[in-house]
């Protein structure tokens, strides 16, 4: 059986920092077109990408407490295959860059 990963609040750029491992301030930056240009395109990449995933899962979060479920009333697909990923109850469909 594999781990289960259930959000219990909103997914917020601190969560996006942590899991990319720079500042949170860092992570505004990246994902802001007209500030991003002092940050390294690599950093703008993984901050995109952890992103993209974990506003995936806070996205099934908010389905749940809509009532909704995934995927019978809804589907969700992420973004770039982060770690643990594949261990989330319900599955995410998410792609990779490579």
């Amino acid at each position: 059986s594999g781990v289960v990963v259930r959000m219990k609040r909103k997914v917020t750029i601190r969560d996006v920092a942590e899991h990319v491992g720079v500042h949170h301030s860092t992570v505004s930056r990246a994902l802001s077109p007209s500030k991003r240009d002092k940050i390294s395109p690599a950093v703008v990449k993984k901050v995109e990408q952890a992103a993209n995933d974990l506003l995936a899962l806070g996205c099934i979060d908010a389905t749940k407490e809509l009532g909704l479920r995934v995927p019978d009333n809804i589907s969700i697909t992420g973004y770039d295959d982060i770690q643990f990923i594949d261990r989330m109850s319900p599955a995410l469909t998410t792609t990779t860059s490579a």
